[in-house]
């Protein structure tokens, strides 16, 4: 029984391509160079993909973890009213949870962690206005990367997942 020269499968005697692969069988050396490095470069985009998901997942972790010690401080000092901290606390486990979700569950989870990053700012903005302006270009790399993440997200669900 012959085997699939690119990725060592067995192929059946009526095959005209790899059933693991695609590569083509009967092809000319050139199509099959061509279909190689098609799935070198669709593998490459994988990677960058599932890297991009890796970053957005940090982030959220950081975001949300930061922010609930934060508000924990802020609680203690007596800085914020209850209902402030229990709001921005729940905020920032929401956006820690889908940090936690996001290689389960990429695309809801970027989404809804952008959503609940937005939603943050803008609460804090509301009970502090001086806050909208407070590190403000960390908060637009911030969203960059979620929005980067997002876009990457929905072409990782559109990628096939082997070879």
């Amino acid at each position: 029984m012959d085997y699939c020269d690119f990725c060592k499968t067995k192929k059946g005697s009526e095959e005209k391509s790899c059933q693991n692969c695609g590569l083509p069988f009967d092809g000319s050396e050139a199509e099959k160079s061509n279909h190689i490095t098609n799935i070198f470069r669709t593998n490459e985009k994988l990677q960058e993909a599932l890297n991009a998901l890796q970053r957005a997942k940090w982030i959220l972790f950081a975001i949300g973890i930061s922010t609930l010690v934060f508000q924990f401080y802020s609680f203690y000092l007596s800085a914020i009213e209850t209902s402030g901290f229990l709001f921005l606390a729940g905020l920032s486990l929401m956006i820690t949870i889908c940090g936690f979700a996001t290689n389960d569950y990429p695309i809801p989870s970027v989404i809804m962690g952008t959503i609940f990053v937005i939603a943050m700012y803008g609460f804090s903005a509301y009970l502090e206005p001086s806050n909208m302006f407070k590190g403000v270009i960390w908060k637009i790399m911030i969203l960059a990367a979620l929005t980067y993440a997002i876009k990457t997200a929905i072409e990782y669900d559109k990628m096939p997942k082997s070879i």
